[in-house]
C-alpha cells in the first residue's frame, strides 16, 4: 500500500504555480510567490516589484513577472518603474541633465536681477541728468544772461 501511495504522489506533480507542503496535496503558489515550472517544490518569492510599488494579492502565479501595483502618488510611465516625473527625467538624462538645468536656471536668474538692478540705477541717472538739463536750460538766470 505504501508503494502505491508513493506512485501516486510523483506520477501527477503539481502544476506552474502550485505546489505541495508536504503531502500530495497541491496548493497554489501563496501571495507574493510564483512556481514557473511543475513539481512538488516550493514557490520562489517574486522580486520583480520596482521601488514604489506593491504586489498584488494574486495567489497561484506562474510566472516571475509578478503584477504590481504602483503607489497612488506615483505613476507607471513605463512596465518596468513606478517613478516621478523628475525620477523619469533624471534617469533619462543619465543624471547630468537636470542639475545642468538647475545651475543654468539659477544662473539666468541671478544675471536677469543685476542687469534690472544695473538698468534701474542707469535710468534713474538719465532722468536725473535730463531733468537737471531742463532746469539749466529753462532756467531764467541763463536766459538773461
Amino acid at each position: 500500500m505504501l508503494n502505491s501511495l508513493n506512485i501516486a504522489l510523483f506520477t501527477s506533480p503539481c502544476r506552474s504555480g502550485y505546489y505541495a507542503p508536504y503531502s500530495s496535496l497541491c496548493k497554489p503558489c501563496p501571495k507574493y510567490t510564483y512556481k514557473d515550472f511543475p513539481g512538488y517544490e516550493s514557490c520562489s518569492p517574486c522580486l520583480n516589484k520596482p521601488t514604489n510599488s506593491y504586489y498584488t494579492n494574486a495567489v497561484g502565479l506562474e510566472s516571475v513577472n509578478c503584477p504590481y501595483t504602483c503607489q497612488t502618488k506615483f505613476s507607471e510611465l513605463n512596465t518596468s518603474s513606478c517613478e516621478t516625473f523628475l525620477q523619469k527625467y533624471y534617469e533619462t538624462a543619465e543624471g547630468i541633465y537636470l542639475p545642468t538645468m538647475i545651475v543654468i536656471t539659477i544662473f539666468v536668474i541671478v544675471v536677469g536681477r543685476i542687469m534690472k538692478s544695473y538698468l534701474k540705477k542707469t535710468i534713474s541717472i538719465k532722468e536725473y541728468d535730463y531733468c537737471e538739463l531742463e532746469k539749466v536750460l529753462n532756467s531764467p538766470e541763463k536766459i538773461q544772461a
